[in-house]
């Protein structure tokens, strides 16, 4: 059996960045490399496996089933923003193009159009697919990250990891705590809509709200049931938007189980704690 541990890297390198601001080392801005690293290494500390490290490469996908997908991040020029969004791109190509190849990290993934969501919910469907042609001992998948909306890939064999709150989400959590399956979030994310991706939902329905429905607990007759009811194009058009992957197959994957050497690239950029 192998753990395969899904880092969703641009979400985290964004959080990381946050936290470290514009930390340096030789004059080499380092503070979202550093916590996705220390997060990687925290997660092999803990769990084993191997990281598979996935990348967001442009939004074109969506965007051209609805221009308004993630507009909400560009619509206004702010100078101190985009400042932190050119260092975390600059971070993050160095860690592509230079820093995960020195250590030998193969399983790296990406592919122009996509975002490092549906990078992770590739790894989920390799895994399952794996797992039916097995005899025995499945794989598993941890997922890495704080974006909710990969919690739709939650199951027996995939756990999500929030390195924010430090907290192991399953399966069985979700269903508690929600009352439906997690394959049924992508509804609720079509239904409710999605603030940080701009996805535009129907008016005045939120998460609970769309869960409920999904629960057949709200009452026919009701406005929030006609709402609903009137709402089902809304419904349609936002299940691919939200949908991880957005489409199966996107490329053929090769995983390899494998151990980053840390060393030398941890010692190049000042991060010797890390060892």
């Amino acid at each position: 059996m192998s753990t395969w541990i899904a880092l969703d890297v641009s979400a985290l390198a964004y959080r990381s960045f946050y936290t470290t601001g514009f930390m340096q080392y030789k004059g080499i801005d380092v503070g979202a490399i550093y916590g996705i690293f220390k997060t990687a290494i925290d997660m092999l500390d803990e769990h084993g496996g191997s990281i598979v490290w996935c990348l967001d490469r442009a939004t074109t996908k969506r965007k051209a089933l609805d221009s308004r997908y993630k507009a909400n991040r560009t619509e206004e020029y702010d100078p101190e923003k985009e400042e932190i969004r050119k260092a975390i791109r600059e971070q993050t190509r160095a860690l592509v193009k230079e820093y995960l190849p020195a250590m030998g990290c193969r399983n790296v993934l990406w592919k122009n159009g996509y975002e490092g969501d549906d990078m992770v919910g590739l790894v989920v469907e390799w895994v399952r697919r794996y797992n039916l042609e097995a005899a025995s001992y499945p794989d598993d998948v941890i997922i890495v990250s704080v974006d909710q909306d990969l919690w739709q890939l939650l199951g027996d064999d995939v756990r999500y990891w929030n390195p924010i709150k430090k907290k192991m989400l399953t399966a069985e959590w979700f269903t508690k705590e929600w009352g439906i399956k997690p394959s049924q979030w992508v509804d609720v994310k079509a239904l409710a809509g999605c603030k940080g991706d701009n996805v535009i939902g129907i008016a005045g329905i939120g998460e609970k709200t769309a869960a409920k429905y999904l629960r057949g607990e709200v009452k026919e007759g009701t406005k929030t049931h006609e709402k609903l009811i009137n709402g089902k194009e809304v419904w349609e058009k936002n299940i691919p938007l939200v949908r991880l992957p957005f489409e199966s197959n996107i490329m053929p994957l090769n995983l390899r189980d494998e151990q980053p050497k840390w060393g030398p690239t941890l010692k190049k950029l000042g991060m010797r704690t890390l060892l």
